[in-house]
């Protein structure tokens, strides 16, 4: 028997969300199903944090924290919206998750939290110094891509676009080609 490469799920998603059956209801649901195909980690956001990040943030880490066996394993990606800067304490209890957990994994929903990227720029340049990554959804997007005046504002930041599907990755492909900050998730494909 040869070694299987190490496999790494950088789109998974947990927890209940108003508008579909979930996946993976729970943290372990997950985990059960990383053991039968031999996944040893996956980068998860909550999808409780539509419509609400912060709370969708804070049950993620907690159902990682209770679950046996997920640390390690489980590697929470934060979504992140404007209203993170306008809700009392939202943007310390966001910094202070991405120093004490060392966090980098942050997630942009932009269609289904009902913002533009343009949006994010004031909370990205508040937490720059933990050099985060940048996951966007883009497959429920009727346009996708503002995405460019984003990468182009900050260089600097990794910005990976998730959720694209066939009919979009001619464009994707262009987006690639403009910006080296930009890459894409296939798990859609």
């Amino acid at each position: 028997m040869h070694d299987q490469p190490l496999l790494l799920n950088a789109n998974a998603a947990v927890g209940l969300n108003v508008a579909e059956t979930p996946d993976y209801p729970g943290v372990a649901d997950l985990l059960r199903d990383m053991d039968r195909l031999g996944v040893a980690q996956a980068l998860v956001w909550n999808k409780s944090a539509i419509p609400h990040a912060r709370g969708g943030n804070q049950r993620l880490l907690q159902a990682v924290d209770a679950c046996p066996g997920a640390r390690g394993r489980i590697r929470p990606s934060l979504v992140v919206a404007p209203t993170l800067l306008t809700e009392r304490g939202a943007l310390d209890d966001l910094r202070e998750t991405l120093r004490t957990r060392g966090l980098r994994a942050l997630r942009a929903l932009p269609a289904s939290l009902y913002y533009d990227l343009r949006q994010l720029e004031p909370l990205l340049e508040q937490i720059l110094s933990f050099r985060p990554v940048l996951l966007v959804n883009v497959q429920t997007e009727a346009e996708p891509f503002d995405v460019l005046p984003l990468a182009e504002r900050f260089p600097d930041l990794p910005i990976v676009l998730t959720d694209a599907m066939w009919g979009q990755m001619s464009r994707v492909f262009d987006l690639l080609r403009r910006r080296p900050n930009l890459y894409v998730e296939t798990s859609w494909i």
